[in-house]
């Protein structure tokens, strides 16, 4: 028994090849690889350093205290971008998060106990 609303994907693709001619291979191009890696720091200086492949970046607080930002290098308590708020408890998952999308220079960080959570997602 055929599903009739199961998609005739071979069907859906030569009727859009037909409608856009030679752009159709916008619509079958080779999909993106993406990698993925994270890590804890638990120090003042660099959280990532400039990578021009990366997409994504996140960055949060898991420690009991602010944590200053700087898109760049130096962060201070006198010199960043953003504060990522304290969580009630370390680890909690409650602290603030930054999610840079195509942000790809260096990221660094300072506060009195810092404890991040960082990941780097890139093509």
């Amino acid at each position: 028994m055929q599903n009739s609303t199961m998609l005739d994907m071979a069907g859906i693709l030569n009727k859009v090849s037909t409608l856009l001619g030679d752009s159709a291979s916008l619509v079958t191009s080779t999909p993106v690889s993406l990698a993925s890696s994270g890590s804890i720091l638990t120090s003042n200086g660099t959280l990532l350093a400039a990578n021009t492949i990366a997409i994504e970046r996140i960055v949060q607080n898991l420690s009991t205290s602010p944590v200053y930002v700087k898109l760049g290098a130096d962060a201070s308590n006198t010199n960043f971008s953003f504060v990522l708020q304290a969580g009630s408890a370390q680890d909690d998952g409650k602290g603030g998060i930054w999610n840079g999308q195509f942000y790809t220079g260096i990221i660094s960080a300072s506060g009195s106990s810092p404890r991040l959570s960082v990941t780097e997602v890139t093509r």
